[in-house]
Order: structure tokens, then sequence, then C-alpha cells
């Protein structure tokens, strides 16, 4: 969970920082849901560019997190079928 948590931050803080800064240029002028709907692009864009390594780290560490979840619940539909059978039997 590090990579993961270390890799939504490092993108809220872009999105906070980007907002701010268009916030600064363009209030006045724009509407401040153009100017998030924009902090939200450039910071995907950003985040693409920047953060390509910890995207990748935390992209397999949520793998493995799903991984070990389907593994659980396949062990435990597995062990329903054997009581199932074994009442039934």
């Amino acid at each position: 969970m590090k990579q993961l948590a270390l890799y939504t931050g490092l993108r809220i803080a872009v999105l906070a920082v980007v907002f701010g800064v268009l916030y600064l240029v363009f209030h006045g002028r724009v509407s401040v849901w153009a100017i998030a709907l924009l902090a939200v692009v450039v910071t995907g864009v950003v985040s693409l560019v920047a953060f390509r390594r910890q995207a990748a780290l935390a992209g397999a560490q949520l793998s493995a997190i799903v991984r070990r979840v389907g593994n659980r619940y396949a062990a435990m539909r597995a062990s329903e079928d054997v009581e199932d059978e074994e009442h039934l039997g």
C-alpha cells in the first residue's frame, strides 16, 4: 500500500499546486469549474510524464492486492463447495 499511497499523494499534491496557479492566473476571468477541469487535465499529463515509475510500482502493488483477494475468494468458494458436497453426499 505504500507505493499506492505515495503515488496518490503525489497526484493530489500536483493537482493542488496546478489548481492554485491556474486560480491565481485566471480567477475572475474563468469559472472555478473550468479552472478545476483544466487543472485535472494538466495534472493527468504531468502524472503520465513525471510519475511513470511511481505509477508502475503502484499498479504492480494494486495487482498483487487484487490477486490475493481473488485467491482468498476462490479458496472460500472451494471450501464451500466441499462443505456442500459433504452435506449432500
